[in-house]
């Protein structure tokens, strides 16, 4: 910092504390901070089968999911785009190792699967085991 007077630092050192300072106030101030979802959607990808997993009191999910019929792990991620539904292409690549066969998958390589709404079923249990 040659040629800069003593003033130009003091300005430099306040201007970085003020911005230090705001990105701590913004992460530790109330209803700041990251934001996850409060559940996801998985579809069981034998038959179709729509299940809501919600997330608290430090419930995690692995993928895939066990059924919580069946216990096989036969439960993806999916989302809706214009009342179809997808799994995703990481999803897609895995699908051969699964141990139930993916009827419920219509195209293997947009990952449209044919998803339906059982009696509004439950959550898989907790960590997906």
């Amino acid at each position: 910092m040659r040629g800069w007077g003593s003033w130009k630092r003091a300005v430099l050192c306040a201007a970085l504390a003020a911005v230090v300072g705001f990105c701590t106030w913004r992460a530790l101030a109330p209803g700041g901070g990251i934001r996850f979802a409060p559940s996801t959607l998985l579809v069981d990808v034998a038959t179709g089968e729509l299940f809501e997993f919600r997330f608290g009191g430090g419930r995690t999910l692995s993928v895939p999911a066990r059924h919580p019929r069946t216990g096989v792990r036969s439960l993806l991620p999916v989302r809706e785009e214009n009342g179809r539904w997808f799994i995703g292409s990481r999803e897609l690549a895995g699908l051969s190792k699964l141990a139930v066969a993916p009827g419920a998958v219509l195209s293997l390589t947009t990952g449209e699967v044919r998803a339906f709404w059982g009696a509004r079923a439950a959550a898989p249990s907790a960590g997906g085991s």
